[in-house]
């Protein structure tokens, strides 16, 4: 259950920091994400601050859905947010996929790990539920009752 509730806090405070990026300074994101250097955003012409601010939003609905799953553990909670990254992650991997010449090798190779994480993440915690629930938040083999609700 901790491996669970870790997993879903990391994918959810990740997607509300880039929602939080991208509504405060989304000129900035497209200049400048991920830093070092690099820029990833701004290889996909052209800049919408109306694309960006909407993208922002929407990662923040589905970090605090994210996030709020991780904290409660309940059933329904994780499948809608864990179904949510997937579908939104899915189509973030798919568009870079068919846009991969657009940065250097080793840039789409990280970029496109990167964005398939949270995605994998939240399809491991699926596919994990059903056995963490019926184990308890411990792992005891009681079975507790309320299942990831039960909370630890």
């Amino acid at each position: 259950m901790r491996t669970i509730r870790a997993a879903l806090l990391a994918v959810g405070a990740v997607q509300l920091t880039i929602g939080v990026l991208l509504l405060l300074a989304p000129h900035f994101f497209y200049d400048e994400f991920p830093g070092l250097g690099r820029q990833w955003v701004a290889a996909l012409p052209p800049y919408s601050q109306h694309a960006l601010t909407d993208f922002g939003g929407a990662l923040l609905g589905i970090g605090t859905a994210t996030l709020v799953a991780g904290v409660t553990l309940r059933p329904g909670a994780v499948q809608v947010a864990c179904v949510a990254n997937i579908v939104q992650g899915g189509a973030h991997f798919a568009y870079h996929l068919t846009r991969a010449d657009a940065l250097p090798t080793a840039d789409t190779i990280v970029n496109q790990a990167l964005i398939a994480i949270g995605p994998l993440v939240c399809a491991a915690v699926l596919l994990a539920l059903p056995r963490a629930a019926s184990l308890g938040a411990e792992g005891d083999g009681r079975g507790r009752a309320g299942g990831l609700a039960g909370g630890e």
